[in-house]
């Protein structure tokens, strides 16, 4: 049975991805170096079992990913610290 976020994964594939990789060139550019990370993106990122997720220390996490990693218990560990 296809669940609504199963439809989700699959419309964005269709689609060519994420919506945040059909930004214009020159909003890339303003946003240099921030990231914004969906819940789809990080579910993409992620393997089965694990436990860490690094990123940047720019990047944006949205509410529903930030719930998705405190439900499977993945800590965010931020590029560059020592943890």
């Amino acid at each position: 049975m296809l669940r609504e976020q199963d439809l989700v994964d699959w419309l964005c594939e269709e689609l060519g991805g994420p919506a945040s990789r059909r930004v214009p060139e020159a909003a890339q550019r303003t946003a240099a170096r921030r990231y914004f990370l969906s819940e789809y993106e990080i579910r993409q990122r992620l393997k089965d079992g694990t436990q860490v997720l690094k990123i940047s220390p720019h990047s944006i996490l949205s509410p529903l990913a930030q719930e998705w990693l405190s439900e499977k218990g993945i800590r965010i560990v931020l590029e560059g610290s020592h943890q």
